[in-house]
C-alpha cells in the first residue's frame, strides 16, 4: 500500500507539474501576443503620426505653393502690323494673378525644340526694348502684368534639324509675397528655388 500511496502522489506531481508548465506557456502565449499587440498598436500609432506629419508639411508646401501658382508666364507673337514696322520680336508676358504683389519678376530660361538656352547667350534672349523707358520691373502688384521683349540671337539656318525657332517653355523666376524665390516653367507647379 505504501508504493501505491508513493505512486499516486508521483503521478499528481508529475499532473501538478504538467498543469504548472502548461499554465505557464499559455500564459508566456498571452503576454508575447499582449506584446506583439502593444508593438504593433505603437508601430501603427507612429506611422499614423508620421502620416500626419507628412499631410501637415505637404499642407504647409502647398499654401506656401499657392501664390506662385498664380504667377503665370505667355509668349506674345508680334502681330503682321508690328512685324511690317520691323517689331519683329516676341514679349513674354508675365503676369501676377494673385492677390499679394511679387517681386523681381524675370525670364530665367526660354527653351526652343533643340536645347534649353541658359543665360540668353544661344538661341533666345531677353532684350532691351526699343523705348528708353523700358525696365525689368521691380514688383508686379495683384492683376499686372509685364511684357518682356525676347529676340532670336543665331542664324535660323543653323539650327538644328528638326528644331524650330519657336520657344516652347518660358522659365520664370520670382519672389512671392513672403519672400520666398520661386521658378516655373510654363504651367508646371512652381518649384522653391534654393
Amino acid at each position: 500500500m505504501a508504493s501505491f500511496v508513493v505512486a499516486l502522489v508521483a503521478a499528481l506531481a508529475a499532473v501538478a507539474a504538467v498543469a504548472y508548465a502548461r499554465g505557464q506557456k499559455v500564459a508566456a502565449d498571452r503576454s508575447a501576443t499582449a506584446s506583439e499587440r502593444a508593438a504593433t498598436a505603437a508601430e501603427l500609432s507612429a506611422k499614423a503620426a508620421l502620416t500626419a506629419e507628412e499631410r501637415a508639411l505637404r499642407s504647409e508646401q502647398d499654401m506656401a505653393a499657392m501664390q506662385a501658382r498664380l504667377v503665370t508666364s505667355e509668349v506674345i507673337y508680334p502681330t503682321p502690323s508690328e512685324e511690317v514696322q520691323g517689331f519683329d520680336f516676341l514679349r513674354i508676358e508675365v503676369k501676377n494673378h494673385s492677390d499679394a504683389p511679387v517681386h523681381l519678376p524675370r525670364i530665367a530660361e526660354l527653351r526652343n525644340s533643340s536645347a534649353w538656352v541658359t543665360g540668353f547667350q544661344i538661341g533666345w534672349k531677353v532684350v532691351e526694348d526699343y523705348t528708353d523707358s523700358y525696365r525689368d520691373p521691380e514688383v508686379l502688384g495683384p492683376g499686372e502684368s509685364h511684357r518682356f521683349p525676347a529676340e532670336f540671337v543665331i542664324d535660323e539656318s543653323k539650327l538644328p534639324k528638326g528644331a524650330t525657332w519657336e520657344p516652347t517653355a518660358v522659365v520664370i523666376s520670382f519672389t512671392d509675397a513672403r519672400g520666398v524665390r520661386w521658378r516655373r516653367t510654363g504651367n508646371e507647379e512652381p518649384r522653391r528655388e534654393l
